[in-house]
């Protein structure tokens, strides 16, 4: 189980963040405990209103449950770590909501607690809880027999290609995958041992190494957009400076952009243009693929949702005639109506009132009464586990068609990365020597030339001709 919590406020964006049915297939509220709204947005907006009345910036306390890798947890599982959050944090008695996203056919929850305790009107102290909730992890493996994350395990094990928002929105930008440009990064740095070095392994993948304008080094891609070297990398920005010395030694920015557009000749803007939009059509075709199964999935969930209603509803109502019909007695027919044409009468009304009430008596002196309430009891808790092993086959079932559909669009996504790379290639094979003499960049040839020979990776090394790609239109 992997888990991570957040200190914060804000309870509008947050509403607006987990009720996000655009970027999740589905989104479903299951519980709000200790409050008076019926809904995530009053919920929340209720744990805010009440954190007023202290001294509380960051009255909520929200944690993200996800199973790691392919597992897949039952709702009990689900509760199972509900609890075992709560007691840990002492949050067993404060209000709460409960929010299952479901996306690319993985189910995760997000929990909202209070941390305002309305008894003494104080905030509960949520310290380490980063290292709380990693305890909490390991023990909630071992419970569920699931595969522990290595980065549970060791901090020094987390998977290095793990990307943050902010990286994903960049990549998405450029068009394409932030695992994709964190291992060419990565790599690069890895294999060099100074900023020439590192300078000419990027260069392979037509990546620019630069001195940023208000950072030490900066990375330029082919569309003109700067990445961040210690994101990146996922290191301290001091850890990059000792490794790769001062940065003067490289380009600036500005020249490095004007090179960027001599690699970027008419045709090469051609071919990545026409390689983007072949690209974006297949992944509107597998978008629509995607919402297609998301409206009859939602379809058939409203149709479920409806349909249990109308039974709990009818249930309902002929529970009480249906179980009582189990026993009858005789003081049962002071409960009909004596002249159902003159129940509107007063008279009527207040014989038919008493023998209501005689019959009532009758039950609760006999224990008739205990009786049918706890057949009423378990009659209801055995509808309320039916409905909801009804609801979980039907996720379980749309979880495996829509993890199906989503194998089909990693494939997709992995031979469109194979063409980008196969274009990253031909671009530096062209940037390395096969363009004119009067397109090389003159700081290539004064600042890496030289330099690069330094590090692990010489600038001048030619590219297998396997991977060189066609020589562009001169």
């Amino acid at each position: 189980m992997i888990l991570k919590g957040s200190q914060r406020g804000g309870a509008r964006q947050l509403a607006a963040h987990l009720s996000n049915a655009e970027q999740n297939d589905h989104v479903e509220v299951t519980d709000i405990r200790g409050l008076a709204a019926g809904d995530l947005a009053g919920a929340l907006l209720e744990m805010e209103a009440l954190a007023r009345a202290t001294r509380a910036t960051q009255p909520l306390f929200c944690v993200s449950f996800n199973p790691p890798g392919a597992h897949e947890l039952s709702l009990e599982q689900f509760e199972r770590a509900f609890a075992a959050v709560e007691q840990k944090f002492g949050l067993s008695e404060q209000p709460r909501a409960v929010v299952f996203h479901e996306k690319e056919g993985r189910r995760h929850a997000h929990v909202a607690w209070s941390r305002v305790d309305a008894a003494t009107m104080r905030a509960i102290p949520m310290s380490h809880f980063k290292l709380k909730l990693c305890d909490v992890a390991r023990e909630l493996c071992n419970e569920f027999e699931i595969d522990t994350p290595k980065g549970l395990l060791d901090n020094r094990l987390t998977d290095p290609t793990n990307f943050d928002q902010r990286t994903w929105q960049q990549a998405a930008r450029i068009g394409e995958d932030p695992r994709d440009l964190k291992k060419i990064v990565q790599a690069a740095y890895a294999r060099a041992d100074s900023a020439l070095g590192f300078a000419a392994e990027l260069e392979h993948h037509a990546l620019i190494l630069a001195r940023g304008d208000r950072r030490d080094f900066v990375i330029l891609h082919h569309s003109n957009e700067l990445l961040s070297v210690p994101r990146y990398l996922g290191i301290r920005t001091k850890d990059v400076r000792s490794k790769l010395g001062d940065p003067a030694k490289l380009p600036s920015l500005t020249l490095a952009k004007e090179n960027m557009q001599k690699i970027m000749a008419a045709d090469y803007e051609r071919r990545i243009f026409l390689m983007k939009r072949r690209h974006a059509a297949d992944q509107e075709a597998a978008r629509g693929r995607v919402l297609e199964m998301r409206g009859s999935q939602r379809r058939a969930r409203a149709e479920l949702k409806e349909s249990l209603q109308r039974r709990e509803a009818s249930e309902a109502f002929g529970r009480a005639d249906r179980l009582r019909a189990l026993q009858p007695k005789p003081w049962d027919r002071l409960r009909v109506p004596r002249d159902p044409k003159e129940a509107d009468r007063p008279v009527a009304a207040r014989l038919n009132s008493l023998g209501r009430w005689f019959a009532n008596l009758a039950d609760r002196i006999t224990g008739r009464e205990k009786v049918i309430a706890d057949l009423n009891v378990a009659d209801i808790k055995k509808s309320q586990l039916r409905n909801r092993t009804a609801r979980e086959d039907l996720i379980r079932r749309q979880g495996s068609e829509r993890r199906s559909l989503q194998s089909q669009i990693v494939k997709m996504r992995a031979s469109h990365a194979e063409e980008r790379l196969i274009m990253r290639r031909q671009m530096a094979s062209w940037l390395a020597g096969d363009q004119p003499s009067n397109l090389r960049s003159s700081f290539l040839s004064k600042s890496l030339g030289k330099g690069a020979s330094g590090g692990k990776q010489a600038r001048g090394r030619e590219l297998p001709q396997r991977e060189r790609g066609p020589e562009p239109s001169r």
